[in-house]
């Protein structure tokens, strides 16, 4: 089996910078990633539209800098590479073009970025109904979008989409905002965390103004949802002050924020916690995203969510801590190296405590309060049953995987997995351990023919 320095996993702004900065000490790096291009889903497409950008209002000058950057360095990017097996003695399985290949690196770079959470309503698996970052996607890849939908969630992602379709003067129906009123209230304490990221702050207000130039109707205070239709999405139905309201559309975009897209380092054995401001699992790793398992650390927002902006600098440090750990420079050097770019990163993260306050998702959008509310959508299972199964049997959530195959289906629990840990517990308890499936490779559908056509991969050191 072929061998290299270091895999990184995802062409994303941490990733890009991950890969670039482990080429300056001279190690050989393979980057895989399943997109056509670099960009993750922040600079998705740049290399090839970087007007479309302009267009959309991205701050697109980074992204095209990182995508030179990493052209120049020497990088051996491989575009459409699903990645479905990492192990934690750095053996990494993935597909191109339908053929399977493997390599075993010294260390594995994880830049898989966030996911959005899921957020089961009735309907949810409604054709019509998708998230904002799906809507995005198609906007940015295809130049796609539904004319008069409706946005609803909460989260700065939900205006940022929203912000992109006023600004390519896309007719929208309405967007329902569903933060909680107290959110506000609580998150008024962090105003310390607000004014240190002011700048943070100001975009969110231009996008808020750029809604409200374009007369697009905006509600608050929205407690609860349901999309209907007969075989697709026709209406949705929200809650105001204890009324159901409904608003006709075709289109329907749910958003209740982001969380680490942790498949890969769970199924390689990394330890995880639950972090209870972010209402998620994460990945227990230390400031430079080393994870319990010595050849595998975390770049991005797979560690933590930080966003876009700082994402390079939290790939640079996960390969200072590679190529350190790999004697390409001495102690002095590493701390050198790393300290300023641990100090740009906690101002930048200042903001965070205002923001996961204030958009905190509600327990309705959590934890549907309908039981007949679809869960897993790939095994068609349901509040009830899992309420049932709590009633009986205790939060443990393997065997009732197990005995309902709730999490084994082509999403291997990424829609699912969230929703299940919050169900398994008691009122007012966070997750635990056992509330928590088990992931097991391989971590996306890989066809059986590749498996046995399984090669090892030719890179050039």
């Amino acid at each position: 089996m072929k061998r290299v320095d270091v895999v990184v996993i995802g062409a994303g702004p941490a990733g890009m910078g991950a890969a670039i900065e482990a080429r300056r000490w001279g190690l050989s790096v393979l980057l895989l990633d399943e997109q056509a291009g670099p960009g993750g889903q922040i600079y998705r497409g740049i290399d090839a539209e970087p007007a479309h950008h302009v267009r959309l209002g991205t701050t697109y000058v980074a992204g095209v800098d990182l995508v030179r950057q990493l052209r120049a360095s020497g990088v051996d990017h491989r575009a459409g590479a699903s990645v479905w097996f990492v192990a934690p003695e750095g053996e990494v399985a993935y597909s191109v073009n339908g053929h399977a290949h493997r390599i075993t690196a010294k260390r594995i770079i994880l830049a898989t970025g966030a996911i959005e959470r899921p957020c089961p309503i009735p309907g949810w698996t409604l054709p019509g109904v998708m998230t904002a970052g799906a809507a995005q996607i198609l906007l940015k890849t295809a130049g796609v979008a539904r004319t008069d939908a409706v946005f609803a969630g909460s989260g700065p992602l939900l205006y940022l989409v929203a912000s992109q379709y006023a600004r390519l003067g896309i007719p929208i129906r309405a967007v329902l905002d569903t933060t909680p009123a107290h959110h506000y209230v609580r998150a008024a304490t962090q105003w310390r965390s607000a004014l240190r990221g002011a700048p943070h702050l100001a975009d969110g207000l231009r996008m808020l103004a750029a809604l409200r130039s374009a007369d697009i109707r905006i509600v608050g205070g929205v407690t609860g949802l349901h999309a209907e239709g007969d075989n697709r999405l026709e209406r949705v139905l929200y809650q105001k002050r204890g009324r159901w309201l409904p608003l006709e559309t075709a289109g329907l975009f749910l958003h209740q924020g982001v969380v680490p897209h942790i498949q890969a380092a769970l199924a390689a054995g990394c330890e995880r916690a639950w972090d209870e401001r972010g209402q998620c699992w994460r990945i227990v790793t230390d400031a430079c995203g080393q994870t319990s398992q010595p050849t595998i650390l975390l770049a991005g927002d797979a560690a933590a969510i930080t966003g876009a902006t700082n994402a390079p600098m939290r790939g640079e440090l996960a390969a200072l801590a590679a190529a350190h750990a790999l004697g390409c420079m001495d102690d002095r050097t590493f701390t050198a190296r790393r300290n300023p770019l641990l100090r740009q990163l906690a101002r930048d993260a200042a903001v965070r405590p205002f923001l996961e306050t204030l958009y905190r998702p509600a327990a309705t959008f959590s934890t549907p309060p309908d039981p007949e509310t679809l869960v897993c959508r790939c095994e068609e299972i349901r509040a009830r049953e899992v309420g049932a199964y709590v009633r009986q049997c205790g939060g443990d959530a393997n065997p009732f995987k197990s005995g309902q195959r709730c999490g084994m289906g082509p999403c291997q629990a990424r829609q699912c997995g969230l929703t299940l840990a919050q169900l398994m517990c008691r009122d007012g308890e966070a997750p635990e351990a056992n509330h928590a499936l088990r992931v097991r490779p391989p971590i996306v559908p890989v066809p059986l023919g590749e498996l046995a056509e399984l090669a090892d991969d030719k890179v050039s050191a």
